[in-house]
């Protein structure tokens, strides 16, 4: 039954995300440091940052890990 549930939620998840890419489609111009904008699709950007968020959250939740494991075995000696 738990796995049911999840793999509901998963499906509406996915198909929700997949509408808003849709609908995001739109090419917006993205300006580097130098040169000429790029135009990219929103939908693109949106995923790069949400991927940037996601990467950036996993490795400071590792430091964050493994520098508190250093401190716990620094205090029992």
């Amino acid at each position: 039954m738990q796995v049911k549930i999840i793999f509901f939620v998963t499906v509406i998840l996915l198909f929700l995300t997949v509408v808003f890419l849709d609908q995001n489609s739109n090419p917006v111009p993205l300006k580097v440091v130098i040169g000429n904008p790029y135009h990219v699709g929103l939908s693109a950007i949106i995923l790069v940052s949400v991927l940037t968020g996601i990467l950036l959250t996993i490795a400071v939740l590792f430091l964050f890990k493994r520098s508190r494991k250093k401190s716990l075995l620094s205090e029992d000696q």
